[in-house]
């Protein structure tokens, strides 16, 4: 199973400047939300020139574009920090065949070494 994370635990200058720091990461999936773009979270039209950079950015640095964002607000905690039982939901994971990416969400960008470390070390087990 691999790892991916939520774009907008990024803040960067510029979209292709956002992927290289999510690959920096050794994360080379992401759930992208256009906020990262300056549009609103769902917006009614997305042209098509922005659209192709967002798609030219992430295959440059090589992540793939997973998920767009329709999530609401919640309470957000770092993987391994919070209330859930990873153990149990990795191994339920593996248990449906989940082929797609686990995306950690929520995160502080200081926040996304431990996460990343802390799933990895859960997902050799």
């Amino acid at each position: 199973m691999k790892i991916g994370i939520f774009a907008k635990t990024f803040s960067r200058p510029t979209i292709e400047d956002l992927f290289v720091a999510i690959a920096g990461y050794e994360i080379y999936s992401a759930q992208f939300n256009l906020s990262c773009v300056g549009l609103e979270t769902l917006p009614t039209n997305v042209p098509d020139a922005l659209a192709r950079r967002v798609i030219d950015a992430a295959e440059h640095a090589k992540v793939e574009l997973s998920a767009k964002d329709r999530t609401t607000a919640f309470e957000p905690c770092a993987a391994g920090k919070g209330i859930l039982d990873f153990d149990y939901y990795l191994r339920n994971l593996r248990q449906t065949g989940f082929p797609g990416p686990l995306i950690i969400h929520g995160l502080q960008e200081e926040e996304v070494a431990f996460s990343r470390d802390f799933l990895r070390r859960s997902l050799a087990l």
